[in-house]
């Protein structure tokens, strides 16, 4: 695009589907690269990052994906247990990883209180990003599919 952008003319771009896939690897081929031990299956969480994972909200489920201490604070004060933050356990992500099998049923108790509509005006208003996992229904559902 770059090049077509300078030159007004395109390129043919080859590319392996083993290249991209390994390339999506990417926190997966850090760790073991570094380690040189296989990880474990993670499911949908991150395996440096907590919380940045599915939650089962009310009514359906979301993702959080936060990135620092600063969005787990704004995290956890929408879902009224700002108290969370100053805890020594998860008051860094280092912290939140480690004590990663204390704190992700405590978070997902939290996020039942309240349904995803709700969950995803609280966490863009807070700044940490989210969004909604949407049934068949919800996609079909959406303004612009229907478009």
């Amino acid at each position: 695009l770059a090049h077509r952008d300078r030159t007004g003319e395109g390129q043919y771009i080859d590319m392996a589907l083993l290249d991209v896939q390994v390339a999506m690897l990417a926190n997966m081929n850090t760790n073991y690269l570094a380690s040189g031990e296989a990880p474990k299956r993670w499911g949908n969480a991150h395996p440096n990052i907590v919380p940045y994972q599915t939650f089962q909200a009310a009514n359906g489920w979301i993702i959080v994906a936060v990135g620092n201490d600063g969005q787990f604070r704004r995290f956890v004060d929408a879902g009224g247990m700002p108290e969370l933050a100053d805890d020594p356990r998860f008051a860094t992500n280092p912290q939140r990883v480690a004590n990663r099998d204390v704190l992700v049923p405590i978070l997902a108790e939290m996020v039942k209180r309240f349904g995803k509509g709700e969950w995803i005006d609280k966490l863009e208003a807070a700044g940490v990003p989210c969004g909604p996992i949407n049934s068949l229904d919800e996609v079909f559902d959406n303004e612009q599919v229907q478009a």
